[in-house]
């Protein structure tokens, strides 16, 4: 498969992944009244266990492992948070940073996921 055929791939999964965080989070906070921290931590960790396990046999055709399953949390984590403190310290909109959140972690979770975690 091609790198534009395992692109489109990951972008679906990427989609699937962004409804699975809301309805998640949506979900901690409206019927199990969880804190918003606690129910976007949940719903990370849900969403990316998700897109890791769906690229790893659909895009990359990879087997799972732990090894890989947690390079690819930490670093998509880290680049949430940061992403998320950048727009603590400037002031940014929620949805702006959402939504840039979103782009780069598109175009850069990609590149990561195909040369470091699963190496194809």
């Amino acid at each position: 498969m091609d790198a534009l055929e395992q692109f489109l791939r990951y972008s679906l999964i990427g989609v699937a992944n962004t409804i699975i965080h809301a309805f998640v989070m949506a979900f901690a906070i409206k019927r199990m009244k969880s804190a918003i921290a606690i129910a976007n931590s949940f719903a990370f960790v849900t969403a990316v266990t998700f897109s890791y396990f769906a690229n790893a046999t659909w895009t990359f055709s990879v087997s799972p492992s732990w090894p890989t399953y947690l390079l690819f949390v930490i670093f998509m984590g880290a680049l949430a948070y940061g992403m998320g403190k950048a727009g603590d310290k400037h002031g940014m909109h929620p949805v702006v940073i959402f939504v840039a959140f979103t782009s780069l972690s598109l175009a850069v979770g990609f590149i990561y996921s195909k040369l470091v975690v699963f190496g194809v």
